[in-house]
Parts: C-alpha cells; structure tokens; sequence
C-alpha cells in the first residue's frame, strides 16, 4: 500500500459525481470523527485513497485528511475533526475521484441576520462556541459549485455572536454567504521529504443565499 501524500495534477483537480457502483456510507459516531464504510468493487488498486474535504472544496488537491484504503471494502475513521460540514471523496488513482457523499458533523453554526445598507452587508453570527470564524462570499455556479469572491477574516468575540461589516461595492447578482470555522488539522505535506505540519483549514457551517 503506498505511503506518500497523494499528489493531483492540476488537470484532474474538479470533483466529479457520482460512480453507481462505488458505496460510500458515512456516519458520525460522535461530533468530532466520521466513519466510512466503503465498497469500491472492481475500481480498488493499491493507489486507492479516501479524501477528507470541506463540503465547498472545487479542488482536489486541497484535501484536509487522506486515507490510503487495504482492499476493496471496509471501514476507516477521521477523528479529531471541527464541527461543519464534509465531503468524503473516493479516489482510485491520483486523478479524478469518481464517488463522493457528504456529512454534517456536529451543529454548524448558522447566519442570524445579514442587512443590507447602500454598499456595505451587516451580518450577524451565532457563534456559541466562540471560535475564529471566516466569512466567504461566493458567487452560485455550476450545480450550485461556487467560486470564492472575497474573505475576510474575524476573531470571534466573548459573546455568543460574532459581528461582520462588508463593503458590497460593485457586487451584483446571486451569491451565498458561508461561515466557516478556522481551525489547524495536521497533514502531510511533501517538501524536500516528508514532514508533520498544521495546516490552515476552513469548514463550512449553515450557508444563505442572498441578491445583490
């Protein structure tokens, strides 16, 4: 079974759905690990991974955990993981994925009211457990898939809400507004070998869309 970090060419980076005959069940068995049970038949080589992504992710290589897979069927875990939402992706080579299913893990966080005055959005968040949030606007593409327009980041607050104030100037049409947890997973990373680091991650929380 190999070992490395999966490594994507940018050409095969856009997920695609779904391959009938591969079987992704996902779980939570509480609110920081996610189960997968898979059975992948005929499409398993010793090069097939499981990939862990924001359920926002359009690019392959930017997975926040892997999982290097046996055989054809079985059950691996994801543990120590932020609450939001996920995607679990299948991939039998270092190409494409070819299945994928989603998983909200714990309660996301949600959008308590955004306000439009003029050229700025007033947006309020309910933010109990008081992490660092960053909000993304993005605008609605292919298959409701979205691209990021603009971030902003904000430390949350000691209050049970989080507050955001954001210049809308020149933004017209259909966008979503997505809240997202700021945390640090620990991945693999190749770079002049192969080293343990925290990498920056974002995960999605209880999204609304909004006109311009």
């Amino acid at each position: 079974m190999n070992s490395s970090p999966p490594e994507i060419p940018e050409s095969y980076s856009v997920p695609e759905y779904f391959d009938d005959n591969v079987l992704l069940i996902v779980s939570n068995p509480n609110n920081s690990s996610i189960q997968v049970q898979y059975d992948v038949g005929d499409k398993y080589n010793r090069y097939s991974w499981i990939g862990l992504f924001d359920i926002n992710e359009s690019d392959n290589r930017k997975y926040l955990k892997y999982k290097y897979i046996n055989n054809s069927k079985g059950i691996i875990e994801f543990n120590s993981l932020c609450e939001g939402q996920y995607d679990i992706r299948y991939f039998p080579t270092n190409e494409r994925n070819i299945a994928a299913s989603s998983i909200v893990l714990g309660t996301p966080i949600q959008i308590k009211e955004v306000i439009q005055e003029g050229q700025t959005l007033k947006i309020e968040i309910e933010n109990p457990r008081k992490r660092d949030i960053c909000l993304q606007l993005y605008k609605k593409g292919i298959k409701d898939r979205v691209t990021v327009l603009y971030e902003t980041n904000k430390c949350s607050e000691w209050s049970n809400s989080t507050s955001f104030i954001i210049n809308i100037k020149g933004i017209f049409g259909n966008y979503t507004l997505i809240p997202k947890y700021k945390t640090s997973y620990f991945t693999v990373w190749r770079y002049y070998g192969i080293f343990l680091i925290p990498m920056r991650c974002y995960i999605s929380q209880g999204a609304k869309d909004i006109q311009f």
